[in-house]
């Protein structure tokens, strides 16, 4: 019985120690929940394309056409849910305001929160990542600080119209700062005072852009592919759900089953746009068939609020900006042990060590370097007071 209460107590600990620091926001735990899903898909991505592209004996015939690879290289879609799910978080504050459910958004509170809360970790990691360049890519500081201080300041694709040379995931930072940027004049101009015509605002901007990808077959703005209006729709799936949330449901969905139907034609929806040429244009739109089906689906909602899966969603900012260095740094000595092997068990092997090594490393990481910014910015330093756990979530990206 001790030992059974011990180990309690220490996934108690463990649980506290990782979860996030709120400052008395409302929280949503099964956000973080579909935040673990998106990580999740993006992490297995990068982790596969990482070992087809270094292994040194096989021939793209050799993986290509398997299931298992075209599955987790479904796994690129994890960016765009991040997309959504930022539109969400970001939303909800102006849409609630809007219908009098709490008081305006003050936009200098607004800023200065994305401010503390994105930046400190940030500027951290891409020290750590020049240094670890510097080390073992022989790259010097005359070569990295153009690139260091363009990323820095969130403007690397926009000057060298390129993915970030410091740490290449970041792109998808850039566009989320120029999302953070506009979200309060969309909100202003999108969230009108009825519902009809707000549907029908954010449904005519985000057909438009839809059709606009298909008609062009990419993005709207090829020559800036890190520019927002690439995926804006995306962003305006999370206003949507938003509304929908705070008026429909009223802040508090109820659970059914046939939610949970809805989820699982969602989910099969968003693999099938990546596994169907030509599918990517219509991501957002099942994107909020299973986002919206899993938020009130009595299962899904069960799966996305377990305390682990809601510890790792709240993990996902520093799991993503961390997880291919540890690939890169833990693959190599990895592709060693049997250079022969084949697709299916060098890739079972990279997923069995690697998966909990990134986990962990990142669990580390974010206890160093992000939660004591959650805390600085106003909730107070991180207490280990296990007694008064409550399931971690935070509105905060």
């Amino acid at each position: 019985m001790k030992h059974m209460q011990s180990i309690a107590s220490g996934f108690a600990f463990l649980q506290c120690a990782l979860s996030r620091v709120t400052s008395g926001r409302r929280l949503i735990p099964a956000i973080d929940g579909l935040r673990c899903i998106a990580i999740l898909a993006v992490v297995l991505y990068h982790l596969e394309d990482y070992v087809t592209h270094k292994h040194p004996h096989w021939q793209t015939d050799d993986y290509a056409m398997t299931w298992i690879h075209r599955v987790l290289h479904a796994g690129r879609c994890g960016v765009p849910m991040f997309f959504a799910i930022s539109g969400f978080i970001l939303g909800l504050p102006f849409i609630e305001a809007r219908l009098g459910q709490r008081a305006p958004v003050v936009l200098s509170h607004y800023y200065w929160r994305r401010v503390t809360r994105l930046e400190p970790p940030y500027l951290i990691n891409l020290v750590i990542m020049s240094g670890l360049l510097m080390i073992v890519k022989s790259a010097t500081i005359d070569e990295l600080w153009p690139h260091w201080l363009a990323s820095a300041g969130y403007v690397h694709g926009f000057l060298y119209g390129t993915m970030s040379t410091i740490n290449f995931v970041a792109w998808s930072l850039e566009v989320e700062v120029q999302f953070y940027l506009v979200a309060p004049v969309l909100a202003a101009v999108l969230f009108a005072p009825s519902r009809g015509l707000r549907r029908g605002l954010i449904g005519m901007v985000m057909g438009a852009i839809i059709l606009a990808k298909i008609s062009l077959n990419g993005p709207l703005i090829a020559s800036w592919p890190l520019a927002l209006p690439n995926y804006l729709d995306h962003f305006l799936i999370g206003l949507l759900l938003a509304d929908i949330y705070a008026t429909d449901w009223s802040g508090a969905p109820s659970l059914g089953w046939k939610w949970d139907a809805l989820a699982i034609c969602g989910w099969a929806g968003i693999l099938a746009t990546q596994l169907i040429q030509g599918g990517g244009a219509w991501l957002p739109l099942v994107t909020l068939v299973a986002f919206a089906g899993s938020l009130r689906g009595r299962a899904f909602h069960a799966i996305l609020t377990q305390p682990a899966v809601v510890v790792t969603g709240g993990m996902c900012y520093t799991i993503y900006l961390y997880h291919f260095a540890i690939i890169s740094a833990a693959g190599r000595f990895l592709l060693r042990i049997e250079p022969n092997a084949g697709y299916g068990p060098t890739l079972a092997l990279h997923v069995l060590v690697m998966l909990p090594l990134i986990l962990a490393t990142s669990a580390m990481l974010f206890w160093l370097f992000e939660k004591p910014f959650m805390a600085w910015r106003g909730a107070g330093w991180p207490r280990w007071d296990v007694s008064v756990i409550s399931t971690p979530a935070s509105m905060t990206p």
